[in-house]
């Protein structure tokens, strides 16, 4: 009995040393709000916590079905190089695929509408821009 409460009595003292240990925190990372380049451990900062987030109804977001997928992929094998970049002489990986016509919906525009290849960069300021033109 004395090795059995021997092993015991290490074990309490391992788990209470292991209960002591701390993890190391989360390695911070720039707020999630586009644009903003405050550190956070996760999600937004304070700032920018209540911000309104952008949701893309369902009727719309239906359109990006696996038809879409394949349609991109094609895009951006044919063009992969951002083309607002390369109008600028700046070469740059095209990572989004953009409607040139705004479809707004309608599924005939949506899948037969002219597209162009574009960086992140470059498709987040057009949109905005479309955005504020109405």
């Amino acid at each position: 009995m004395d090795r059995l409460s021997e092993v015991i009595e290490r074990g309490a003292e391992r788990g209470a040393l292991i209960r002591r240990m701390r993890m190391p925190s989360r390695m911070s990372k720039a707020c999630s709000y586009p644009g903003c380049t405050e550190l956070v451990v996760k999600g937004r900062c304070e700032k920018h916590r209540e911000a309104e987030v952008y949701y893309r109804d369902k009727g719309r977001q239906a359109l990006y079905d696996r038809s879409w997928r394949v349609r991109r992929s094609i895009q951006l094998e044919d063009k992969p190089w951002c083309e607002d970049c390369w109008e600028k002489g700046i070469v740059t990986v095209a990572t989004e695929v953009h409607h040139v016509q705004r479809h707004e919906g309608d599924v005939m525009v949506f899948l037969s509408s002219p597209l162009q290849s574009l960086c992140k960069a470059c498709h987040t300021r057009i949109g905005n821009e479309t955005e504020r033109a109405g």
